[in-house]
């Protein structure tokens, strides 16, 4: 929506929940002040080293967004992450019905735009004239596609399958790797999506569900349905054409103009691999400020986990990878090979969308370090 990319209204919501904030007379606890204190250093030496203007107002925006998901971890307690769940199950399920009639009645979800598409970033409308956003659900035709990808509640179809594969991960890391209705709900959702880095984690987690298997020869069925299946969803025109195109456009380092923003895109493994070249380059983090590619020149693309990395640094990557493990561990003691797949599940799914600034990746900074044996934040 327009009004999620206004720096006013960030502001806003971060004045308003640091008045709840105060008024509930909770402690800040020093891992908040840490991390405020590291992001203001590592943007400080660059602007020494680099030469370069400190711009308060770039530096603000990141952790503004930090404040507003410490903050609102603090102020909910006890059951945030069950809270959290709950609602990404129920939005879910609401998405879902809305989809199934999409796919009944597409010209009618069409003709919606007139009424719901004012809601809608303009930069997004400007690509999907059609497109519209009521909250629970977006309608997000892209044109000249075949099939119908299903965006959910969220901006577009891989952020919807990362927020459900995140969602699965909770509650089999809390209650045990088992089949119940949440589960159902968001394998349908997963599928739905056509995301090909939903379908990769789909992949994993059923890995993770065959490790917990306790029956030797219902484990032996589900390898050999894995080994069946999996040649097949490869072969599906999502998974095998955007692969292949990936790998081939970063061997022969192909890029496109962006035509909106009036400079070059690159795919998610070549932005990944700047990144991490001018990472090693200086090691320390960018903070806010941009980098250049090889050709010294501007450029735009999704990676979050790389974009991440080059702004905090690999000290900032590091502990999101420490925070992370915790987070999984913390929940139900598992063993540590199983937290380590869960781990690549999450960081397939940042590896393909842009969540470098998003509250949803520093939910993962923060609920590990606010941990206590009352399990205050997780239920």
């Amino acid at each position: 929506a327009e009004w999620c990319f206004n720096q006013n209204f960030i502001i806003i919501i971060f004045g308003g929940i640091l008045l709840i904030f105060l008024g509930k007379k909770l402690k800040v606890d020093f891992i908040a002040v840490l991390i405020a204190f590291y992001w203001f250093f590592i943007n400080m030496i660059y602007c020494l080293i680099f030469s370069d203007s400190f711009n308060f107002n770039r530096i603000l925006g990141p952790l503004l967004l930090l404040g507003i998901t410490y903050m609102s971890i603090k102020i909910i307690g006890k059951g945030f992450w069950e809270r959290f769940e709950k609602w990404i199950f129920y939005l879910t399920y609401i998405s879902l019905f809305f989809f199934f009639f999409q796919l009944i009645f597409p010209d009618f979800f069409e003709r919606l735009s007139v009424v719901f598409g004012n809601y809608m970033a303009d930069f997004y409308k400007e690509t999907r004239p059609n497109a519209w956003y009521i909250f629970f659900y977006t309608y997000s035709p892209i044109l000249g596609l075949s099939y119908i990808r299903n965006s959910g509640f969220m901006w577009e179809p891989g952020a919807f399958a990362m927020i459900v594969v995140i969602a699965i991960l909770y509650r089999w890391f809390k209650y045990g790797v088992k089949i119940d209705k949440h589960t159902i709900i968001y394998f349908i959702a997963i599928f739905s999506t056509m995301s090909t880095a939903g379908y990769l984690s789909l992949i994993m987690i059923f890995v993770i569900f065959m490790i917990k298997e306790k029956k030797v020869w219902r484990m032996i069925t589900y390898v050999i349905l894995l080994l069946i299946s999996l040649p097949f969803v490869m072969e599906l025109d999502f998974m095998n054409d955007k692969i292949n195109n990936y790998i081939t456009s970063y061997h022969e380092s192909r890029e496109h103009q962006n035509v909106r923003l009036e400079t070059i895109e690159y795919d998610r493994f070549s932005v990944f691999a700047i990144n991490l070249k001018r990472t090693l380059e200086y090691p320390l983090g960018y903070g806010a400020y941009t980098i250049k590619d090889d050709f010294n020149s501007d450029f735009v693309g999704v990676n979050g986990l790389a974009v991440f990395m080059r702004m905090w640094g690999v000290l900032g990557l590091v502990y999101l990878m420490y925070a992370m493990f915790l987070f999984l561990k913390r929940l139900n003691d598992e063993k540590s090979y199983l937290v380590l797949l869960g781990m690549s599940v999450i960081c397939i799914m940042f590896f393909s969308n842009p969540v470098e600034r998003s509250p949803l990746l520093y939910l993962f900074v923060f609920s590990s370090f606010l941990w206590n044996k009352k399990r205050l934040y997780y239920g």
